[in-house]
């Protein structure tokens, strides 16, 4: 069954965690550890070089930082060179996590995707940047 990450309780969070670890060891880790080996049987014996991960995504209640700096810190740890992405769909909940990177969704109308053409203009340059990963809207 599958559970979104503010429903699992902290005491449970490490399977999570791991999660993240073994799905990055399949990318990138070498042909001698587990999950690499397990890639190179799968018929791509080369790492697959992931250089971004994005924890999270649409996550829009209050428990989610907690759980999303639980993952950075773990992944952070054991793969530095790794740029983690975090979701910002409800920023008021995020504003104080630590990320190299920030991904906003806005589902809008055209009209209002013209009105905010200078939206990033004002934003503090020494913030992470910025990707826009979701986007779209009424088209009618």
């Amino acid at each position: 069954m599958f559970r979104q990450a503010e429903d699992v309780p902290m005491s449970e969070m490490g399977w999570v965690g791991s999660n993240f670890v073994d799905a990055i060891e399949y990318a990138n880790g070498p042909k001698t550890s587990k999950w690499g080996k397990m890639r190179a049987e799968q018929g791509h014996a080369k790492p697959f070089g992931l250089k971004l991960v994005e924890v999270g995504n649409e996550n829009g209640r209050p428990e989610f930082p907690e759980r999303y700096r639980f993952v950075y810190s773990m992944l952070k740890a054991r793969y530095p060179d790794i740029q983690y992405v975090a979701d910002f769909s409800f920023p008021r909940y995020m504003k104080d996590v630590q990320r190299d990177m920030e991904d906003n969704h806005f589902y809008n109308s055209p009209q209002w995707f013209m009105g905010h053409t200078h939206h990033y203009d004002s934003r503090d340059r020494s913030m992470p940047p910025v990707y826009d990963g979701e986007g779209g809207g009424d088209f009618r």
